[in-house]
């Protein structure tokens, strides 16, 4: 298999280098747009069925 490649190297000063280690340890600012993905159903989450018409009466989950 062929190795792929992410992009070409970028040279930055080691100020920069440490500048951008740091932004990416803070955490994320919350944001309307972050909030909503962090509420979104995760589309790999298993369909919940329970195993008759009224689950009130059963709550078997199959």
């Amino acid at each position: 298999m062929r190795k792929r490649r992410l992009g070409a190297p970028v040279a930055v000063s080691p100020d920069a280098y440490a500048e951008f280690l740091q932004r990416l340890d803070r955490p994320a600012q919350p944001n309307e747009r972050l909030q909503q993905t962090m509420r979104a159903k995760l589309p790999w989450s298993p369909v919940r069925r329970t195993c008759c018409a009224r689950p009130s009466r059963c709550g078997r989950i199959t």
